[in-house]
């Protein structure tokens, strides 16, 4: 049976997580994970190290998969979302978020939508591996 190189996995739109994380004694820096691939994380001060050490932790952990002879997982299929969710929430703060839209002047569905937004996407961002190196 012939074994593909880690250079043809590493070409495969794996899903890569990157969060910014700051620790309590003030350490700050990039964190990365492999979504794939259990416990393959990297981390860098700058995002251009944490690119260059989640490469690195992939050829790894993909090098450590081969030699032990275990399969090396495929790219998780992209899931397919329509843009719409229904939310239940107490009486009381659909009105408070219904009043913060009217003093805003925009709809109750675009502040829900900010707000998740800002709740989300300053966090954490997704990486997916799509083009070759």
């Amino acid at each position: 049976m012939k074994t593909e190189s880690i250079e043809s996995y590493l070409r495969r739109p794996y899903h890569i997580e990157i969060v910014w994380s700051e620790s309590e004694d003030g350490d700050a820096g990039w964190v990365a994970e492999v979504k794939e691939f259990r416990g393959c994380i990297a981390q860098g001060r700058t995002r251009e190290e944490l690119l260059r050490n989640v490469d690195r932790a992939m050829e790894a952990w993909i090098d450590d998969a081969l030699e032990a002879g275990d399969p090396v997982p495929e790219p998780r299929a992209d899931a397919s979302y329509s843009g719409k969710v229904l939310v239940r929430m107490p009486p009381y703060l659909h009105g408070e978020l219904a009043a913060e839209a009217e003093r805003q002047g925009v709809s109750l569905n675009q502040l829900a939508v900010t707000l998740l937004a800002r709740g989300t996407g300053a966090a954490s961002e997704s990486r997916e591996r799509s083009a070759p190196r």
